[in-house]
């Protein structure tokens, strides 16, 4: 069963009713091209849709062909026959009080999720209920999220790294997520950061990078005096100070955790955070490893590293180039 919609809690309430079901679940990008999630949709052989509004204008303006049940995730209403979830169950009488969740299996099956084709056309990873609920326990001990922990999503549900580390591992341990309906845009995310004061982020390089950018170099570069200044490394280490302890309260002042993947941030980025003494971990991974491989806790980060494979990943590397050391990395362990 296919799940496009943007972030919002029915996007996991969604997800934790299919798994209790026992049903495969394909989550899909809704920046997907719709020629693309008609590729999905047929290649996944999927046979319901969860869909958004959005979405479902952008489907049936490309004339995609859609399932036979395909449900609004805003009411879960089937769109093809307008049949509530709650006709549904009261249609079910005693039936419904006597359904209970699907006995499922750590090796079953739970999703296929489809990467955004960086190397040609997408691809079906498929991932174990083990695999995540391994990935996502493991994680913690980069970062031992509790239920006073609050966290503003900004990443896509669809993505491994957002729906593993933000919805499983949060869920997990009672955690708070508030999601945003629009692109997290500064004027979009300042207020929400004021008013939620998040303790953990899940992020991309981008969104560092263009805070960084946009305010802290930017404003100390503004003349040739300040340029030159700030290439005096000590002088750059105290003014990166003074710009980390702003950061922290544009934040909201609470934030413990920064986790940045998906891509390596840029040096200079990296060592204004370690300047700033800013609470960020980069880590490294896969869709196809549910996705952490490697992490390190806040408080070991080093300049320059993802950190070690988490516990109980074996890896190595083949086919080694002798003079740069340069390798293709091999890895196993639950996680994939």
């Amino acid at each position: 069963m296919a799940l496009i919609s943007e972030n919002m809690p029915n996007w996991g309430i969604a997800y934790y009713a299919l798994g209790s079901m026992g049903v495969v679940i394909v989550p899909v990008l809704v920046d997907f091209s719709a020629a693309e999630m008609n590729t999905v949709l047929r290649h996944a052989e999927v046979k319901a849709l969860i869909v958004s509004d959005k979405v479902l204008n952008k489907l049936e303006k490309d004339a995609v062909v859609l399932p036979e049940l395909t449900l609004s995730i805003h009411s879960f209403t089937n769109l093809k026959t307008g049949e509530s979830i709650h006709d549904v169950w009261q249609a079910a009488g005693e039936q419904a009080k006597a359904w209970e969740p699907e006995t499922v299996e750590p090796d079953d099956l739970a999703c296929i999720i489809y990467t955004s084709g960086t190397t040609g056309r997408s691809k079906g990873v498929m991932l174990t209920h083990n695999n995540l609920i391994w990935d996502a326990d493991t994680c913690r001990t980069l970062y031992p999220v509790a239920d006073d922990d609050v966290s503003i999503s900004v990443l896509p549900l669809a993505h491994t790294y957002e729906c593993t580390l933000g919805l499983i591992l949060g869920t997990m341990n009672g955690s708070t997520t508030h999601y945003i309906d629009k692109a997290p845009t500064a004027n979009v995310l300042m207020p929400l950061f004021r008013k939620h004061r998040p303790t953990m982020m899940l992020t991309v390089p981008l969104i560092i990078e263009k805070i960084f950018k946009a305010g802290v170099k930017s404003k100390f570069t503004k003349s040739p005096v300040m340029r030159f200044l700030y290439g005096i490394r000590p002088i750059q280490y105290l003014l990166h100070k003074v710009a980390g302890k702003k950061l922290k309260r544009v934040f909201g002042g609470h934030l413990r955790f920064f986790g940045i993947g998906g891509a390596a941030v840029s040096p200079e980025v990296e060592r204004f955070l370690r300047d700033a003494k800013f609470p960020y971990s980069c880590g490294y991974g896969l869709t196809e490893t549910s996705p952490m491989l490697c992490g390190l806790p806040v408080d070991k980060t080093k300049y320059r590293s993802v950190g070690p494979p988490m516990v109980g990943i074996e890896y190595k590397l083949v086919d080694v180039n002798p003079h740069t050391g340069e390798g293709e990395l091999v890895v196993k362990g639950p996680m994939s």
